[in-house]
């Protein structure tokens, strides 16, 4: 049996419907309050809905050791994918003390039931950084520095949890998947993308990232826990190093929008940072753009899939298909939402 941590996230769904094709029997966490109904679509979308009700769930937090430790009984290999995402400032301590402390409760549980073996869904973020053109890798040198954000930090030191678990005899793989794509939620995460081009977007920023169909990283992570014997080793996994201009081009065209046309550098993205800030005052709203965000947005960045590709003979799906099989999503998505208003 599988035990998956983060079961109804974005990643977490497709885990799920990748590990119901392997027909293996699986238990996972969700919070109380968590909605499954992402889940359930991504499942009826590869045709396998009914694997919903086989799903053993255990409802809690990644805080409560002892519930992780009893939900690891009887259990082979974890995914652990669950994770505390934000770039803001004030969410500093409750992402690294989440992140790291929630990963140290899974390892050591899993360490107390002798798991087999555990995945740990890191990210790029953990990596260390190179502005001079030079591609990231999985030997890249981590930096501590003011400039790392409260999700780098807390992802590198998770790391640093399983690599405990790992000194202590537990079989660990551990990935640092890109910004992961794929249709999802229309308002949020790079999904919104979609909705923001569709309103007429007219800003990009001069930054590069790597980018990931989602289902490459669902794939490559089932085949790394399930289907590998390799050992105390971390993937990066990317498709393909895009500007976030070129990012935003192909999903405008892909909608038939008009390009965005003005840059937008660090100094003007963190001055509206400021105006968000004092606006939050009056209105209550919280902050849309921090720093963090800013810093990001304008850093070219750009990383190397060579070791995965090189050990499973991997090819990743090309962005560009992805851009467009989310467009059809999201037009068909807005299309039903204006079909419904006119009722």
């Amino acid at each position: 049996m599988i035990f998956v941590t983060g079961g109804t996230g974005f990643l977490g769904a497709h885990l799920l419907a990748k590990l119901a094709g392997e027909g293996i029997t699986v238990r996972a966490l969700k919070r109380k309050n968590s909605s499954t109904e992402y889940l359930k679509k991504i499942l009826a979308k590869n045709n396998c809905s009914d694997f919903y009700n086989k799903i053993e769930w255990i409802e809690g937090d990644m805080l409560d050791y002892e519930l992780l430790l009893e939900s690891s009984k009887d259990i082979t290999h974890v995914i652990h994918a669950a994770a505390i995402v934000s770039f803001k400032k004030n969410d500093f301590n409750l992402v690294t003390n989440g992140n790291v402390n929630g990963t140290s409760n899974i390892v050591n549980a899993a360490l107390s039931n002798n798991v087999k073996r555990f995945c740990h869904v890191s990210s790029i973020a953990a990596l260390g950084g190179v502005e001079n053109g030079n591609l990231i890798d999985e030997n890249t040198e981590w930096r501590n520095n003011k400039e790392n954000s409260a999700y780098s930090i807390a992802k590198y030191y998770s790391e640093l949890q399983v690599w405990r678990g790992y000194s202590e005899g537990m079989e660990s793989v551990i990935v640092n998947p890109s910004v992961i794509i794929g249709s999802g939620n229309w308002s949020s995460d790079i999904s919104s993308l979609f909705t923001k081009v569709n309103e007429g977007l007219k800003y990009y920023t001069n930054g590069s990232t790597g980018f990931v169909d989602i289902i490459d990283v669902a794939d490559i992570v089932t085949k790394l826990t399930l289907h590998s014997d390799v050992n105390g080793e971390r993937f990066v996994i990317n498709s393909e190093n895009i500007t976030y201009r070129d990012m935003l081009n192909m999903i405008a065209k892909s909608l038939n929008k008009e390009l965005p046309k003005k840059e937008v550098g660090e100094k003007t993205l963190n001055l509206a940072h400021m105006l968000s800030v004092l606006g939050s005052f009056f209105n209550n709203n919280k902050s849309l753009i921090s720093p963090d965000m800013a810093r990001i947005a304008t850093s070219k960045l750009f990383y190397s899939n060579k070791k995965i590709s090189d050990l499973l003979s991997y090819s990743f799906k090309p962005i560009q298909v992805t851009i467009n099989e989310m467009a059809i999503d999201f037009l068909e998505e807005v299309k039903h939402i204006d079909v419904n208003k006119k009722r």
